[in-house]
């Protein structure tokens, strides 16, 4: 493209003429009497340097043999955004472009680069020149918390309506700011940008022996489960020998992907009442009662140890956990002897209740009862399976 440059053209742009109705060409009508319109050198003028501005704007230089020239400034146009500068105080930004936005042109979707001047201390606006100021929230589609816009960085923010968000008002979306902090949402998928207060944890519960629902926090998408079933409780003394200890309660540990208000049920087992001896018959500690977390995992209690016979009574069996990212076995009750009643057998953190000549321990945590030594044939709350437990923490 090149402006014209033949011996009849002006040294200099002519000056133009008031504006009059805007209007269309036409190839005239003799027959009706309508002349053709007249292309002045003015309307020719203005065409040309429309075009010859818009390539040199781009760095090119006017070429009479080139003509892709104005395709070529488009495309670079399209490639080189424009950097505003920020003219506004901290939390409250603002910019001005040229031509200026108006209420017809700040519309969705348009985005603005902004170099910022202060770094926001918490909730920021944006508003650019002189339009009402609109909330920025960052890509979890919140409100800022001080520190993602940068002084010095540049800002690329995104005016956008979401439904639910902002009483559904615009809002300016953060995409990214040079130096600053990045808002992302809850990660849920192993390969997500994870929030500080995800990778740091919030808080925790500790679940007694019974059952509920636990009701997943605000803001919580992840859950990191602790499960131990009930211990068997130790077998009764015949009199002659010692009953075997109850075995401990199963345990399991799971990592759950959940949403903010879930309800989800549980079940926390009790430990197995310890044995009873009747007219001189040793009988067996009561089976620990099964843990589990909805249908995600669970763990089977421990069984109660066996009553003393004529010789020693045998320990209980151990529980299971199933359905964890990590299932333990509880440890199995060791068998009385003519003198000793049984040891519990251990939970996940121990627990188990030691072996005795006389009156039993009752076990903790999923550890399981003690039986009662030769020495004691009597009955009561010794010897009881430790109850289980859920802990959570997000």
């Amino acid at each position: 493209m090149y402006q014209i440059d033949n011996s009849t053209a002006a040294a200099s742009q002519p000056a133009s003429t008031s504006a009059g109705a805007p209007g269309f060409f036409t190839d005239g009508n003799p027959a009706g009497g309508v002349a053709a319109t007249i292309v002045p050198a003015e309307w020719l003028n203005a065409v040309m340097m429309e075009i010859c501005n818009a390539i040199t704007a781009a760095g090119l230089t006017l070429s009479k043999s080139t003509f892709t020239q104005l395709a070529t400034a488009i495309r670079a146009a399209g490639r080189t955004p424009v950097i505003l500068n920020d003219t506004g105080a901290v939390n409250a930004y603002a910019a001005a472009n040229v031509p200026a936005l108006v209420a017809g042109t700040w519309v969705d979707g348009v985005v603005q680069r902004v170099k910022v001047a202060n770094t926001n201390t918490g909730p920021s606006t944006y508003s650019p020149d002189g339009l009402t100021a609109i909330p920025i929230y960052g890509l979890a589609l919140s409100a800022l918390q001080g520190g993602e816009m940068k002084a010095g960085g540049v800002a690329a923010m995104m005016r956008f309506t979401v439904a639910g968000v902002n009483g559904g008002n615009p809002i300016c979306v953060l995409i990214d700011c040079f130096g600053g902090a990045q808002q992302v949402p809850p990660a849920t998928q192993g390969g997500h940008a994870v929030q500080y207060a995800q990778l740091m944890g919030t808080g925790s519960q500790t679940i007694a022996a019974g059952s509920g629902n636990f009701t997943v926090p605000a803001g919580v998408y992840q859950l990191d489960v602790e499960g131990q079933a009930g211990a068997g409780g130790g077998g009764a003394s015949s009199g002659s020998a010692g009953g075997g200890g109850g075995g401990g309660g199963g345990y399991f540990r799971k990592r759950i992907a959940v949403t903010p208000g879930q309800a989800i049920a549980y079940v926390v087992g009790a430990g197995g009442a310890p044995g009873t001896n009747t007219g001189g018959t040793g009988n067996p500690g009561a089976n620990g009662g099964t843990t589990s977390i909805g249908a995600f995992a669970s763990a089977t209690g421990g069984t109660g140890g066996s009553g003393g016979g004529a010789s020693g009574g045998a320990g209980g069996g151990s529980g299971a956990g199933a359905g964890g990212d990590l299932n333990l076995l509880g440890a199995p009750g060791s068998a009385g002897t003519a003198d000793l009643g049984g040891g519990g057998g251990d939970g996940a953190y121990g627990g188990g209740a030691g072996m005795t000549y006389s009156l039993p321990a009752s076990g903790v945590n999923g550890g399981g009862g003690c039986g009662y030594g030769r020495n004691n044939a009597t009955s009561g709350a010794l010897g009881k399976g430790g109850d289980g437990f859920l802990y959570i923490r997000w």
